[in-house]
């Protein structure tokens, strides 16, 4: 067991390595787990243009923001996704992005719903922020406030605003490309478990 978690250790820093090595992509790390996160960072340094992240679905979650706050690291994000409940008193201090999503299911009657007061009262709290972080909402997902179609029906506008606003650290690395600011590479702890 323990030569396991050696194992799995030496692959989330060569993890860490590859992001280091190319310092022309900005990686997003999202987990469900931060302790996880808190653990790989705790002896080496955040890349820069790495972005950690933590997914929250309800408020019963709002701690994982908390977990993830003990790394020193400037560029936090936290993803709203699937949103499945209202929030309240979200302090969004050092995130520098919020992600924001209903669910997309097949077929899309299962998808759970998300209420659009939800969505608008999150961005309320981030834009009343003493540092208000960037706010990215991808879609309001096939089930928006009982009503149920496809999620390019829904699209991502919310009360006709569209909130597609990018962490300054992306539009840094990537304002001498020819690369649309969504061409980040994301990994995910559930694609890739043997290194995350």
């Amino acid at each position: 067991r323990r030569q396991r978690q050696m194992c799995i250790r030496d692959k989330r820093r060569a993890a860490i390595e590859v992001i280091q090595a190319d310092e022309t992509k900005v990686f997003l790390i999202l987990t469900k787990r931060p302790e996880t996160l808190v653990q790989l960072f705790e002896n080496i340094p955040v890349p820069s243009n790495c972005l950690l992240g933590v997914s929250v679905e309800s408020e019963a979650y709002l701690s994982r923001m908390d977990t993830l706050r003990k790394i020193a690291s400037d560029n936090l994000v936290v993803s709203f996704a699937p949103l499945l409940g209202g929030m309240k008193d979200i302090n969004f201090d050092r995130f520098v992005w919020v992600l924001i999503e209903g669910e997309a299911t097949r077929p899309m009657g299962n998808a759970r719903m998300v209420r659009t007061e939800w969505i608008q009262s999150i961005i309320e709290q981030a834009e009343s922020a003493p540092i208000p972080p960037a706010i990215y909402v991808k879609q309001l997902g096939n089930n928006v406030d009982g009503m149920v179609k496809s999620k390019a029906q829904h699209g991502y506008l919310v009360k006709g605003v569209s909130y597609r606003q990018y962490p300054q650290v992306i539009r840094t690395i990537l304002k001498n490309t020819d690369e649309e600011p969504v061409s980040y590479t994301h990994l995910r702890a559930h694609e890739t478990p043997e290194h995350l």
